[in-house]
């Protein structure tokens, strides 16, 4: 979502990441991203003059998702990789995947990956590359001091282990 002078209201179609938020805020304070950020801005998306550009270039790069499920479903992450209209899910520790043509069939009910093994093979290879970078594990571990009302909080939602 977009709000303010100069930008019109409108929906975009493309697909984006959480990784885009840090180049949008940059390029809104005039700033260049670092060498290597991932993500990129979002503003073209919202410049109908740069709209159709930015959604044809988001439709050709990967977008990549991974969850660490918590109880009561203990011992299962799953990746996702997007890439146009394809959408790969992956279970790390079933090692199945599933693979979906989100226009076609956007309530992601009729697996073809049977039909597609060329595709899958393309779409896993991208989500090993990502993985390989480390963010499979989510990253290092991070020790806070979070009073027992957050914590509770933070479980509830699943973003904190039972332990």
């Amino acid at each position: 979502l977009f709000s303010g002078a100069g930008v019109e209201p409108g929906r975009v179609h493309a697909t984006v990441s959480l990784v885009d938020v840090v180049p949008t805020l940059l390029e809104l304070a005039g700033l260049p991203p670092p060498e290597g950020l991932d993500g990129r801005s979002l503003l073209p998306l919202a410049d109908p003059a740069r709209r159709a550009a930015a959604e044809a270039d988001a439709a050709t790069r990967p977008t990549f998702a991974h969850r660490r499920h918590r109880p009561p479903i203990l011992h299962r992450f799953l990746w996702s990789v997007v890439l146009g209209r394809w959408k790969l899910i992956h279970d790390e520790v079933e090692t199945r995947s599933w693979l979906y043509d989100i226009d076609a069939d956007p309530h992601e009910e009729h697996d073809v990956s049977a039909t597609s093994p060329a595709l899958v093979a393309q779409l896993s290879e991208l989500r090993r590359v990502q993985a390989s970078r480390g963010v499979a594990g989510g990253g290092g571990q991070v020790q806070l001091e979070v009073d027992a009302g957050l914590l509770e909080d933070l479980r509830g939602l699943g973003y904190a282990g039972v332990e």
